[in-house]
C-alpha cells in the first residue's frame, strides 16, 4: 500500500511552490456548517495484453543477389540466380535462412491476439506485399504461403529509400486510420517495429553532381558518409542528344514500367541524408502521434562462403563498390545499417555470416502491456466555482458565477449552461466575444440552426468530456477522448477554467503567478487563471489516496476528499440548495501515465444546503463505493444542463 500517482504528483507540486504560498495563512472562522468531505474505493481494470497491440513490418530484400547471399532462390529462367545455380548447389541448402526464420517468428506470434504483420518485398521497388495495404493478424493462414515465395521472383535492385518510404507509407496510413475510426487512444498502448533485412549497400545509387572538382566531398569506402557517386552510371543519367533532350529514359523496363518508382534520372537517390531522413520520418512518427514506441531495426545477410564460390562474377560485379572490393562493399553496408537503426531509427543492428544462425527472435517484440494505475481523481462541487474570493455561486456549473449569469448584467440564464444552445457554454461564450461568439444568439460554428445558416455539427457529447461535437471541432480536439491532451484534465474542465484543452504543457505553468502549477489548482478546486493564494488554505480541497494492489492485477485506491464548500444554487423546479459533486477518475497503462490518453469514469453525488434548517447529508461525510462510477460515454446529460439523464438512479446523496 502507498500513496496513488495523484497524491504524488500532488506534492510534488507543492514543493515547487513559492515561500509566501506556505506561509500560514490568515483563515476566517466560521460557524457555518458548508463543509462536505466524501470517502469511497476506485479501481482500475484488470490488465488485458490483447489492449496493447504490436505491428511489425518486415522490409525484406528481394535482389538477385539475396541467392547468393541468402539461397537458393531464383530470378527467372534466364536470370542472374540461375546463372550462377550450379556452383552453389555443392552447399546444400534448400530453404533461405531468412524463410526459416520468418516462419519461426510467425509461429511463435501466431496465438497473440495483439500481433500484427505486413511484409514487403523489395529490390528497385517493392512488389507482392502482403497484405496489400495494413496489417494482418500473425494468425494468418496466408502467411506461411507468403513467406516462402520470398525466395522465388527475385529482382535487380536494393532501393533503400523506397522501402523505407512504404513502410512510413504503411504506419502512417494505419495511425490515420485509428484516429479516423475513433481509436485514436489505442496508438500510446501501440508499438511499431521494422525490420529491414538486406544483403549489401543501396543500388541504384545517384547523384545529381558527379563533377564537383573537390574529391574530398564524395564518399569511398574509407569516408562512407560522403556523397555517393551514381552506381550505376548509365541508369542514373539520361541520354542526350545534341539539343540536350532526353533520348530515352534508363528508368524504364521493357515494358515502360518505372523500375524504381519516382525516381527521375539525374536526380539524387539512395544518397545516405534520403536514407537517413527516411528513417528519421519512421521514428519521428513517435512524438507526431503520441505513438507508445517506434523502432526501426537493420539485419544484414551474407554468406561469406557463398560468395566465394559464386567467383568471380560475384566479386567484380555483384558485391563490389565503385573504388572497392566486396569486402568494402560489405564494410559500407555494416555502416549504413548501423547508421540507420542505432542513430536514427531507436533501434539495433544484426549481422549475420552464417545463414544457419539466422534468428529473429532475438529483437524486442514485447508489448507495452502493464497493469492500470491511477492518472487522475478530480472532485468538483460544480455549484461552487472558484473566484478571487473563493468559490461563488454558480447554479448551473457553467463556471459564470450566478452574480454575473444573470438577465439584469449579461443577459444569460443562470439555470442554464447554455442559454442560447448552440453548444458552446456561457463561459466559453462570454470568454471569446472578440471572436464574435455571443453566449445570447446561436453561433454558426455551434450545433443550433439560427438566422440564415444551417447548424452542421452536433449538440451531442461523444466522450462525455463536458463538451459538445461543435465544441470539439472549433477547438481542435478529438471528440472520441474525453482529454486530448493527455494531460490528466478532462477537455470540458480545462475550458471551464479558460484553459487549453489541446496544450499538455499548460498543466505545469502557473498562469496566474500565485506559486501554484496550474494542475495543482484544478485539483484543489481553485482558479489557475487568478492569483487567489489568500484562499488557498480556506478553501482548496484535501485529498487522501491510498493504493491497494489487487491480486487479479487490478489496483484499487481509497480516497478521502475534504473541504469540498457547499452552496445554496437554485433550480429550475424552484427547489433550493441542491449541490451537484463529481468525482471522475482516469486510469493509465503504468508505463505510460503522462502520455496516455487514459481510461475514464465517473461518479456523482447530490449534497444539498439551505442554511440554517436543511442540510443533507446532516453528518460530514458521503460515502461512495466502485459501483457508483460509470464510464463516460456511457452517460448522456439534459440539454443546458451539466447533470446527466439519469442521475435520479446514477448519482448518490440527497437527490432532488
Amino acid at each position: 500500500m502507498g500513496k496513488g500517482p495523484l497524491l504524488l504528483t500532488l506534492a510534488l507540486l507543492s514543493s515547487a511552490c513559492t515561500e509566501a504560498l506556505l506561509q500560514p495563512q490568515a483563515v476566517t472562522e466560521s460557524t457555518l456548517d458548508d463543509r462536505l468531505q466524501i470517502r469511497g474505493r476506485v479501481c482500475t481494470n484488470p490488465p488485458d495484453p490483447s489492449g496493447f497491440p504490436v505491428k511489425i513490418v518486415f522490409l525484406i530484400d528481394s535482389s538477385g543477389s539475396m541467392c547468393i547471399s541468402d539461397g537458393p532462390g531464383s530470378q527467372a529462367s534466364n536470370g542472374f540466380c540461375e546463372t550462377v545455380g550450379d556452383q552453389l548447389a555443392a552447399m546444400g541448402i534448400t530453404t533461405p535462412g531468412r524463410v526459416r526464420a520468418l516462419h519461426s517468428l510467425i509461429d511463435r506470434f501466431r496465438n497473440q491476439r495483439n500481433v500484427q504483420v505486413a511484409l514487403i518485398p523489395f529490390d528497385s521497388k517493392v512488389s507482392n506485399m502482403y497484405p496489400a495495404t495494413g496489417f494482418t493478424p500473425a494468425s494468418d493462414g496466408a502467411l506461411p504461403t507468403r513467406i516462402d515465395a520470398l525466395q522465388n521472383e527475385l529482382g535487380k535492385g536494393t532501393d533503400y529509400q523506397g522501402a523505407l518510404a512504404e513502410a512510413y507509407a504503411r504506419i502512417d496510413a494505419d495511425i490515420q486510420g485509428l484516429v479516423t475510426a475513433g481509436r485514436r487512444g489505442e496508438l500510446p498502448r501501440t508499438k511499431y517495429v521494422v525490420i529491414l533485412l538486406t544483403d549489401g549497400i543501396p543500388y541504384p545509387r545517384c547523384t545529381t553532381n558527379d563533377a564537383d572538382p573537390d574529391p574530398s566531398v564524395y564518399a569511398t569506402p574509407a569516408r562512407p558518409w560522403g556523397i555517393w557517386r551514381d552506381n550505376p552510371v548509365t541508369f542514373c543519367n539520361p541520354l542526350l542528344d545534341e539539343n540536350g533532350d532526353i533520348l530515352e529514359n534508363p528508368n524504364l523496363d521493357e515494358n515502360d514500367q518505372e523500375i524504381v518508382l519516382g525516381f527521375t534520372a539525374g536526380a539524387d537517390r539512395n544518397q545516405n541524408y534520403q536514407v537517413f531522413d527516411a528513417a528519421d520520418r519512421l521514428s519521428a512518427l513517435k512524438d507526431k502521434y503520441n505513438i507508445g514506441e517506434v523502432r526501426l531495426h537493420t539485419i544484414m545477410l551474407l554468406n561469406k562462403e557463398a560468395v566465394n564460390l559464386c567467383g568471380e562474377i560475384c566479386m567484380r560485379d555483384v558485391y563490389s563498390i565503385p573504388g572497392g572490393t566486396a569486402e568494402d562493399a560489405a564494410r559500407v553496408a555494416e555502416w549504413t545499417l548501423r547508421q540507420i537503426a542505432i542513430k536514427h531509427g531507436n533501434g539495433t543492428f544484426q549481422q549475420f555470416t552464417d545463414m544457419a544462425q539466422i534468428e529473429l527472435g532475438s529483437l524486442d517484440y514485447s508489448s507495452l502491456a502493464s497493469r492500470f494505475v491511477q492518472k487522475t481523481l478530480l472532485v468538483s462541487n460544480t455549484a461552487a466555482f472558484p473566484v478571487l474570493q473563493g468559490p461563488s455561486l454558480d447554479s448551473d456549473g457553467d463556471a459564470v458565477p450566478d452574480t454575473e449569469d444573470s438577465e439584469r448584467v449579461v443577459g444569460t440564464n443562470h439555470l442554464n449552461v447554455d442559454t442560447d444552445g448552440d453548444g458552446f457554454p456561457d463561459s466559453f461564450e462570454l470568454a471569446h466575444r472578440p471572436r464574435g461568439f455571443d453566449p445570447l444568439l446561436p453561433d454558426p460554428r455551434g450545433c443550433k440552426d439560427g438566422p440564415g445558416f444551417i447548424a452542421v455539427f452536433s449538440c451531442r457529447d461523444t466522450d462525455g468530456d463536458g463538451l459538445s461535437q461543435a465544441a470539439e471541432v472549433y477547438l481542435g480536439t478529438d471528440p472520441t477522448l474525453p482529454d486530448s491532451d493527455a494531460d490528466g484534465i478532462p477537455d470540458g474542465a480545462e475550458v471551464l477554467l479558460r484553459m487549453d484543452p489541446a496544450a499538455a504543457n499548460e498543466r505545469l505553468m502557473d498562469h496566474d503567478l500565485d506559486g501554484v502549477p496550474d494542475l495543482l489548482e484544478v485539483f484543489q478546486h481553485s482558479n489557475p487563471m487568478l492569483d487567489d493564494r489568500l484562499v488557498h488554505a480556506r478553501d482548496s480541497y484535501r485529498y487522501e489516496i491510498v493504493e491497494v494492489p489487487q491480486d487479479n492485477g487490478r489496483v484499487c485506491y481509497d480516497y478521502l476528499v475534504t473541504n469540498i464548500r457547499l452552496m445554496t444554487p437554485d433550480q429550475a423546479s424552484g427547489q433550493h440548495g441542491y449541490n451537484f459533486i463529481t468525482l471522475t477518475f482516469g486510469e493509465a497503462p503504468e508505463t505510460g501515465v503522462s502520455r496516455d490518453y487514459g481510461l475514464w469514469k465517473k461518479a456523482c453525488a447530490f449534497a444539498q444546503f439551505a442554511p440554517p434548517s436543511l442540510r443533507s447529508p446532516a453528518g460530514p461525510e458521503l460515502t461512495l463505493t466502485e459501483r457508483d462510477f460509470a464510464r463516460l460515454d456511457d452517460i448522456s446529460y439534459i440539454p443546458g444542463s451539466s447533470v446527466p439523464t439519469n442521475f435520479r438512479t446514477f448519482c448518490k446523496g440527497a437527490v432532488p
